[in-house]
């Protein structure tokens, strides 16, 4: 039986990774009484399945926050870091792992949140499950394949891929990941199916060592228009890939920061760009030994193949609450769609949303995070209702200030914020630190 509505907890947040925990360090340090529900028995969320190899797209000073040290960028060390959030903050009592929630009710009071060790009851709810909770894997088909397939989420040992006649799906930041990673393994031969292609910044420096982030926030935080901003950026990376000469693989549209994002380069992939056998279409059918790719230009391309690599991402997936207005969702935008300034549903008082929205965009995940559940924090400590129709563009660095600024009072003083970011900003850059101390 749940609780009774007079016991109800404040706030049940829903996921302990990264977001889900620093939306418990608010909620605490604000007074309201707060669980944290996941079905995994351990936290840390998406960065507690991933294979060890996987790492961040930006820099670990952008990464860390509030003094929490990180030793690396792989898995291992992203991991460690988000669950030194648990001592750090004292959030022990907080946890109910290994509590899948299976749905969610709201009575017009209170939302009723069930689970296989029972129902809990709150006045309000924060989803921190992320965007990429469900990895996303292209139809094929498979007629008797004679070789692995693994996607990107959970592809564990790399050292296989040692002398192994490798396929790498796809055309974005995990597909780049998973052709460094047959090059560094040494695969006998890689080829390479991609449908559409995702901007990147060329680059013979590895990812971790350049932030184009932190450029980008600064620019927009010292007022440089969007329109600048795009145009900019969109001569730099073109003459990026001419210097590079990896015109073939240049995106066919012009970047804006309103709907894409950037991906940092990868060095190992350039250099070795002509040993790649590129094919753009689309993986169509495996048969015994073979790979068959339907091109885009309407031919057709076969050949021996060993393993599959699916690079091809992740999709939202929200369909676990049982609300109909989110139930076959897929994709941030669609979010954004039903939420008012990235956070508030339109649908239900009191059920928030957290980060999904956000990493569609271009940003460093723990500080939006953090800017983020910090208004939440406010809106069900003052039981303030949020207006306006939603943003479904992108919404970056200081872009996500501007946004909470007008409503949260709280945190953002009048005529007093925008100069205290900008010299926390630059102070950070200057030192090349973390780029904003939360």
């Amino acid at each position: 039986m749940p609780q009774a509505s007079s016991d109800a907890i404040d706030v049940a947040i829903i996921g302990a990774g990264i977001t889900g925990l620093t939306m418990a360090r608010y909620a605490k340090a604000s007074g309201l009484s707060a669980l944290v529900f996941d079905k995994a028995d351990t936290a840390g969320g998406l960065w507690a399945q991933l294979p060890s190899w996987q790492d961040i797209q930006f820099r670990a000073e952008d990464w860390s926050l509030n003094g929490i040290p990180i030793r690396g960028v792989t898995q291992p060390h992203i991991l460690e870091n988000i669950n030194a959030l648990i001592p750090r903050y004292e959030l022990e009592d907080m946890l109910r792992l290994g509590h899948a929630v299976t749905g969610v009710r709201w009575d017009g009071e209170t939302w009723t949140l069930t689970t296989p060790r029972g129902s809990f009851v709150a006045r309000n709810i924060v989803v921190a499950t992320g965007l990429h909770n469900k990895p996303r894997t292209p139809e094929v088909a498979d007629s008797g394949f004679e070789g692995e397939t693994h996607h990107s989420f959970s592809f564990q040992h790399p050292e296989t891929l040692r002398g192994q006649n490798i396929t790498v799906v796809g055309g974005s930041a995990s597909a780049y990941d998973l052709l460094e990673l047959a090059l560094e393994h040494q695969a006998a031969r890689i080829d390479w199916v991609y449908r559409g292609l995702h901007w990147m910044v060329p680059s013979s420096r590895q990812k971790h060592e350049k932030s184009v982030h932190r450029s980008y926030a600064l620019s927009q935080m010292w007022g440089l228009e969007l329109h600048k901003l795009n145009a900019a950026t969109n001569k730099m990376l073109k003459d990026k890939y001419t210097y590079f000469s990896i015109e073939e693989i240049m995106p066919s549209y012009d970047f804006d920061y309103r709907y894409h994002s950037i991906i940092p380069g990868r060095p190992i992939m350039i250099e070795h760009f002509q040993s790649l056998r590129r094919y753009h279409g689309t993986l169509r059918a495996l048969y015994g030994n073979q790979a068959t790719v339907a091109l885009i230009d309407g031919g057709k391309a076969r050949f021996d193949t060993d393993v599959v690599l699916y690079g091809t991402g992740y999709d939202l997936d929200l369909d676990f609450l049982q609300l109909p207005e989110y139930t076959g969702m897929r994709t941030g935008r669609e979010l954004r769609a039903r939420c008012r300034r990235m956070i508030a549903s339109v649908d239900y008082p009191g059920l928030y949303f957290l980060g999904a929205p956000l990493l569609d965009g271009n940003g460093t995940t723990p500080w939006g995070v953090s800017i983020m559940a910090r208004t939440i924090t406010m809106l069900i400590q003052s039981g303030t209702t949020l207006s306006g129709q939603p943003i479904v563009d992108n919404v970056n660095h200081w872009d996500l200030l501007e946004l909470f600024a007008p409503v949260d009072r709280v945190h953002y003083k009048p005529l007093l914020w925008k100069p205290q970011y900008l010299a926390t900003a630059f102070w950070y850059w200057w030192r090349n630190d973390q780029l904003i101390n939360i």
